[in-house]
């Protein structure tokens, strides 16, 4: 079993190393994008348009959700993933103006961002971001990330930054390294006896 604690909470950390716990070498590092109160360039290939939860359909995020992360290849497998996405705008802090989708020349979804936050958090998150196999570097990730920062900006502008992931992409595009969050592990050695 691992444990993410941040630095922070001594007493669930002392907690945990009392229970059998030790602290691994490696952890989570978290990068956010600063926002710093400025207006992020926003730039897609000509013919690309944005949409939102506004207009998107559920079917839209499902199918772009499986080919940006390549996974059921046929329909079948994937039968419950407009439902899924239905159910998850549902959530309490769901957004619509934060469900960002691009589309192409002709108006097929070929990327998807979703931003959640609490006012009651300094920063938002991002999950998922996916741009499907065949649109990659061309900019649509970056556009539509900025896209959401701007958004995000206007809606809430006691919002500092936007979580994002700790992939190379996301520190080229100016997410910063803002913290380390150590990992807990126990392990308890099973012996089968049959």
């Amino acid at each position: 079993l691992n444990l993410y604690i941040p630095a922070w909470n001594t007493s669930l950390k002392e907690m945990v190393l009392q229970s059998g716990f030790h602290e691994m070498e490696r952890g989570e590092e978290l990068y956010i994008l600063p926002f710093e109160n400025k207006t992020f360039d926003v730039k897609l290939p000509d013919g690309y348009t944005f949409a939102d939860g506004n207009t998107v359909p559920d079917f839209y995020l499902s199918n772009t959700h499986r080919l940006s992360f390549s996974y059921g290849g046929d329909s079948h497998a994937c039968e419950h993933g407009e439902q899924a996405f239905h159910d998850l705008r549902k959530m309490k802090h769901y957004r619509k103006n934060l469900d960002l989708c691009v589309l192409d020349e002709q108006k097929r979804p070929v990327a998807m961002a979703i931003l959640w936050y609490d006012e009651a958090m300094p920063i938002c998150e991002l999950e998922p971001l996916g741009v499907v196999w065949w649109e990659r570097r061309k900019g649509i990730a970056t556009a539509i990330l900025h896209e959401a920062a701007n958004r995000v900006q206007l809606m809430f502008p006691k919002c500092m930054g936007m979580l994002g992931g700790n992939q190379t992409f996301y520190k080229k595009i100016g997410y910063e390294k803002k913290a380390f969050i150590p990992v807990y592990h126990w392990e308890l050695e099973v012996h089968i006896s049959w």
